[in-house]
């Protein structure tokens, strides 16, 4: 990895960039820049790690376990029908474990599926019928190959240039092809309850509609459908004319957010340790007790909080339960393990999902389940 100084925007490429925060705990002493003209949000890395970490970190050094992707492929799968869209030729930028073209050969509607991921460790579970390019998008050449679908999820926040991403993604498009594309929302700084550091090391890019809807204006991208929250946005998009270069100036994100944003991070980690004294050892000490949720929450509570982690409690989590440890010899078990345990309680640390795996829990007959969400607001 090379470093690159930030001197223009990757959107409308005005160099009046503001220095307005530093993520907490980066390995990459990042730095956030805003741009006073339109509004994007970039991230300045000004060092390189000697060694890539694993760690379900709630800070900036959070990374490597890659399982995002998989977290979003449901949800994107449900909400823009992609059974019938991932039809014909489909490229997957950005493929990591393969969950998308997997199950896109899986389908038997594809005429050719090609995967583009650079990291080489996560391939073992791709089937035969992918082409991979084990690269970086700008590295591959497709020649005149031209794609019916595009999937991108989770990946242009981590791309070189946003700008000349979604460029070539967009001529890899056929005729009244279309793309779906993913990415975390930076409105999630504006929650007064945030506990995670969301400027995380790994990401260069950190978009809201209103910057993400500029670089569609001026590549010439249309959107067709659309689903969002204060957690992430997603397009699907169609190519079409570009628009000319003066965009509106309107910005979503302000000085004012990024001060009060680092503001309510440290207040609400402060609150960590009380609301493990009161809310959770009080239960742990008397009940059988599980945590659903092995992510980022649960690292700020042993973290932040002291919480101690021990035979008392079951940790559970359906993406990760293979792919870290929380301590030494410590195992994270699926969630349908809870019907063996059968816990009295169950603990729900998650964001986005918080309410789906507590009806989940509830429909495996566990009685009592507490959501983190409440907890931190009781404190």
């Amino acid at each position: 990895m090379n470093i690159k100084a930030i001197s223009n925007c990757d959107l409308c490429n005005s160099n009046l960039l503001s220095a307005v925060y530093q993520p907490l705990q980066s390995r990459y002493s990042t730095e956030v820049y805003l741009c006073e003209e339109c509004g994007l949000v970039q991230s300045q890395k000004n060092s390189i790690p000697n060694e890539a970490i694993k760690t379900t970190s709630a800070d900036a050094d959070w990374g490597n376990v890659r399982h995002g992707k998989g977290l979003r492929f449901e949800v994107l799968r449900n909400k823009f029908d992609l059974d019938k869209l991932a039809c014909g030729r489909v490229l997957d930028i950005g493929s990591n474990r393969g969950d998308f073209v997997n199950w896109a050969i899986s389908m038997n509607r594809v005429s050719k599926v090609v995967a583009v991921e650079p990291d080489n460790t996560l391939m073992s579970d791709y089937v035969a019928d992918i082409v991979l390019y084990n690269a970086k998008l700008e590295n591959v050449n497709f020649e005149n190959d031209k794609f019916d679908f595009i999937y991108c999820c989770q990946t242009l926040e981590h791309a070189d240039s946003a700008f000349e991403m979604l460029k070539k993604l967009r001529g890899l498009l056929k005729t009244n092809g279309k793309a779906l594309i993913d990415i975390p929302n930076i409105d999630i700084i504006k929650k007064d309850e945030t506990i995670e550091e969301f400027f995380i090391d790994k990401h260069s890019f950190h978009f809201d509609e209103s910057t993400i809807l500029k670089y569609f204006s001026r590549l010439g991208l249309k959107t067709y459908a659309f689903h969002g929250d204060q957690y992430n946005l997603a397009y699907l998009v169609e190519a079409c004319e570009a628009q000319p270069a003066t965009l509106p100036l309107n910005k979503l994100v302000t000085h004012e957010d990024f001060a009060k944003y680092q503001k309510n991070l440290l207040i609400n980690r402060s609150k960590l340790n009380l609301l493990v004294r009161s809310r959770m050892e009080p239960v742990l000490e008397r009940q059988k007790c599980a945590i659903w949720g092995a992510g980022r929450t649960l690292d700020a509570l042993i973290k932040f909080g002291s919480l101690k982690i021990d035979t008392r409690i079951t940790i559970v989590d359906s993406y990760l339960h293979d792919k870290i440890k929380i301590i030494d010899e410590y195992q994270i078990c699926k969630p349908s393990f809870l019907k063996i345990v059968e816990p009295q309680v169950v603990f729900i640390l998650a964001n986005s999902a918080e309410d789906q795996l507590a009806q989940k829990a509830y429909k495996m007959g566990i009685r009592h389940v507490i959501k983190f969400s409440e907890m931190l607001d009781q404190i």
